[in-house]
Order: C-alpha cells, then structure tokens, then sequence
C-alpha cells in the first residue's frame, strides 16, 4: 500500500474509461457498475479503482466510496484511500475522475459530502 499505487491507478482508470453518463449507456438514470466496455460515469470510475486497489493487494476498509455534490450542484462519487492507521489529512486521498492525481481530502473542500462507506461498507452521512 502506498502513494505511487494510487497514483497509478488513477492515471490508468482515468485514461481508460471515457465518461458517459447512465442515461446514455443504460437507458436509466442511476446504475453502479464496474465498466466492462470502457465507459462509465463516476461512480463506476471509483467502482473500477477500487476494484483494481483490491487486487493490488489493498484491503478493503482502507478503500470507501463516497459521494458528495460539486461546485455546479451535481451529484458525483469518488474512491477515498487511506494511507496510514490514523485519520488525518495527509492519509486520506480522493481519487476522482475529474483530477488528474490522487488529492489529499483536504484539498477536496470545493465538493460538499454527502456520504460515504465506513470501514465495513456500511454507508454513513459525513458531518461537516
């Protein structure tokens, strides 16, 4: 476990998939899936890293999806990683589609959280 992982994942999964949104590719408004043809909307660029992290040896309840609302007022997901055995800023890193890097939580304030799984994939509201 460690940065250049998530670096590299994120590089590969943002390269790889090109956005469409579920309406587009599903003919329904909201689907979670890992994309198997090479296009996703968010939430199946943060299922397809996560997914990747695992196999790359990651454990799971290091490895939360999160969702929040952006700066248009947009609905979006992300992949949160901890690096390290305590909460801080510098642990937590944000893999989204719309970065090019992995970014540190903090750097994250332009997006308002709305949930996000806790270490046993239980989804909880993020107080803030």
């Amino acid at each position: 476990m460690n940065f250049e992982d998530l670096e590299k994942i994120q590089r590969d999964v943002n390269w790889d998939i090109t956005y469409q949104s579920d309406l587009e590719h599903y003919k329904k408004s909201d689907h979670w899936a890992i994309p198997a043809d090479g296009l996703g909307d968010c939430e199946d660029y943060a299922l397809l890293k996560r997914h990747l992290l695992l196999e790359a040896g990651w454990p799971k309840e290091k490895l939360r999806l999160a969702t929040c609302y952006t700066e248009t007022g947009g609905y979006h997901a992300v992949l949160i990683a901890i690096l390290g055995a305590t909460w801080t800023d510098e642990t937590w890193w944000v893999l989204d589609n719309r970065e090019k890097l992995p970014k540190s939580w903090r750097m994250m304030d332009h997006y308002k959280w709305d949930r996000m799984q806790d270490e046993k994939g239980v989804w909880r509201a993020v107080v803030s």
